[in-house]
């Protein structure tokens, strides 16, 4: 039986260091029931409260044209403009749980698309967003995960 992949979002905020340009990524728990261990950007699954969150975003009608266009590739069910603000909502909702940053809805830029392979009990087809984060920016992704975790565990520090 093929398990049908679930609409996912990961956003890849970049920056320009000092040697180089530079990708924010995190390490997921070990616990997890899906790539447990592995080396990941910011993201997660479209939950329902992101279609009404997508709904309510100020987007310009050029943006969401454009993140039409450039998702039109991806299998949807529904309306393609409510579709592409639904991408947007959980981007931002997942890039704030995950690294404390808060950006407009403007700033990320869709990138790719990459569905996960058969074989594993979940799939998930993931959008993948580029965000830029300047340099001199003060807010800065910060590993929230990490953090959540350690304090549960009383300061003692734990590798994610």
């Amino acid at each position: 039986m093929s398990v049908v992949p679930r609409p996912a979002v990961s956003v890849i905020p970049l920056r320009d260091g000092e040697r180089g340009p530079e990708v924010f990524v995190q390490h997921r728990q070990p616990t997890m029931d899906f790539a447990a261990g592995a080396v990941v950007f910011p993201g997660g699954r479209c939950d329902p409260a992101d279609v009404a969150k997508g709904a309510d975003l100020a987007l310009s009608s050029a943006t969401v044209a454009d993140h039409v266009h450039r998702w039109r590739h991806v299998p949807v069910d529904g309306d393609r403009a409510a579709d592409a603000r639904t991408l947007v909502a959980t981007g931002l909702r997942e890039l704030a749980e995950e690294t404390g940053l808060v950006t407009p809805p403007e700033s990320l830029l869709p990138w790719d698309r990459w569905v996960t392979p058969e074989g594993p009990p979940k799939r998930f087809d993931v959008s993948f967003f580029v965000l830029p984060v300047p340099a001199s920016a003060p807010g800065q992704p910060v590993h929230q995960v990490q953090r959540r975790h350690q304090s549960r565990h009383r300061g003692h520090r734990h590798d994610a």
